[in-house]
């Protein structure tokens, strides 16, 4: 059976009946209706991966929220997920696809992931550059890992300052040994460890399937009305943690979510009309759902793959680049119509009114604040700039401080450009929270800022000097 039927049967078990025992909102036609969109999101990201080698055609889940969490009651599909997983490692391990030990080539590695290490502290963007390329900075870290175990007692003479420094340099001359062939015994043995570190399609496949097997656990437990346990609880916790690891995250970057999940590929081509059927994927939207727990309601959490499907001219041609330029500007095709019976999206306004209701009362609940939040982080566009700019302007520090951090984190990824000259007076600001954060979101993209207009208003503290020093 190819690659389609498997995954199309796959599908097809997120819409088998579900028994009696399972809560009855997860019985209904908007929770199917919910399961439709999931496939087709999976379809478009599967049309998007085949995109190169097929023609055109020419005519949720875990939830982190007391009393404990919950997987969506499907153990079939896990349970396949978790045997496709399995046959896809082995297929890529049959192919020999991965590369043999080559001491040259990978000291050629390591000095390029060096020299980009270095650009980035030089230049203000090193965490920029380590969620673009997470892989191979978790790569670099588990070989400075190893080597400071390797040379511990004599990078300690050094003082903690000075041992981060140390081992790059002396990383950088075992790259410069193996590069010209030169690499002694112990660069060989280094090398292998950085080697051994990097990212590995089969093995992250194969260690994939084991979580799938877990969710298929915990999906009976959930079809069969079966009582979760500590442990499982614990685990559902931790989900998301474990996910970032399949997706290439570095460390705890995870924390900064790349905006990378928008995808699109074409779908059919209308020489008639002159215009493309696309399907993609938009930013993923949260999924709320109460489920009566015991005596209680329960509102859980999760996550929901946003699927699109629109026609564009074929003078306006779409990419991967270009889809997510449209959706960071709030130019995001509308949803189909089937998803009105479950999908309703909170404007940015809306969560920032809500915010600053939050702000005002006397005792704030901090997860409610975060919460808000994060809706706004991932709704937030272009189009929103100047309303959050409002809303950070008048924060009050010493009453909402994390709100003000966070604003500005969201506003520092977006095309702040058209509103510098305001962002530029915050840092004269006499709020310390407000210089800093203004200062934060210009020394994000320091490639944009005007130095002309920052020099000749510059204002004499550190916040304007080291937004000034980011852009050189």
């Amino acid at each position: 059976m190819g690659r389609g039927p498997r995954c199309v049967l796959l599908w097809w078990r997120l819409q088998q009946p579900l028994p009696a025992k399972v809560p009855a909102p997860l019985r209904t036609e908007a929770w199917q209706d919910l399961q439709l969109w999931t496939q087709l999101g999976a379809w478009a990201e599967q049309r998007h991966t085949w995109a190169l080698h097929s023609k055109m055609s020419v005519e949720v889940l875990g939830s982190i929220s007391p009393p404990k969490g919950m997987v969506a009651p499907y153990p079939d599909f896990f349970a396949g997920l978790a045997k496709l997983s399995r046959r896809t490692a082995e297929a890529f391990q049959r192919a020999g696809l991965d590369p043999e030990f080559d001491s040259k080539a990978i000291s050629d590695q390591l000095l390029k992931l060096l020299d980009i290490e270095e650009k980035g502290f030089n230049e203000g963007n090193v965490m920029d550059l380590m969620q673009k390329y997470s892989g191979e900075f978790e790569q670099l870290g588990s070989l400075q890992q190893q080597y400071y175990k390797t040379h511990q007692a004599e990078l300690e003479k050094l003082g903690s300052r000075n041992i981060h420094k140390q081992i790059q340099n002396d990383l950088r001359e075992l790259a410069q040994r193996g590069s010209k062939g030169q690499a002694t015994p112990a660069d060989i043995e280094m090398l292998r460890v950085y080697f051994g570190s990097r990212p590995n399609i089969a093995r992250l496949i194969t260690d994939f399937a084991p979580v799938c097997d877990r969710l298929a656990q915990l999906a009976k437990k959930s079809r069969d009305g079966e009582s979760l346990t500590d442990d499982d609880d614990k685990w559902i916790q931790d989900y998301g943690v474990t996910l970032a690891g399949f997706s290439f995250y570095y460390g705890d970057s995870y924390e900064v979510p790349r905006d990378d999940f928008p995808i699109v590929t074409r779908v059919f081509s209308n020489p008639v009309g002159d215009s493309m059927l696309y399907a993609g994927l938009a930013r993923p939207q949260a999924l709320y759902i109460i489920i009566p727990v015991g005596k209680t309601l329960q509102l859980y959490r999760g996550a929901v793959m946003a699927y699109r499907e629109f026609v564009r001219p074929n003078d306006k041609l779409l990419d991967d680049e270009s889809w997510r330029d449209l959706i960071s500007k709030g130019q995001t095709p509308p949803a189909p119509p089937f998803t009105k019976s479950f999908y309703a999206e909170t404007s940015v306004t809306e969560l920032l009114q809500q915010l600053r209701a939050q702000s005002s009362r006397e005792n704030p609940n901090y997860g409610d604040t975060r919460d808000l939040l994060w809706q706004i982080n991932a709704r937030a566009t272009a189009q929103d700039l100047p309303q959050l700019l409002e809303f950070l302007t008048h924060t009050k520090a010493d009453e909402n401080g994390e709100a003000a951090d966070e604003l500005a984190t969201i506003i520092a990824r977006l095309p702040w450009k058209p509103h510098e000259k305001e962002m530029v007076k915050l840092l004269a600001s006499d709020d310390y929270t407000l210089a800093n954060a203004a200062a934060r979101m210009l020394m994000e993209q320091p490639a944009m800022l005007d130095v002309g207009a920052l020099t000749a208003n510059l204002p004499p503290n550190p916040f304007a000097q080291n937004a000034y020093i980011a852009r050189f």
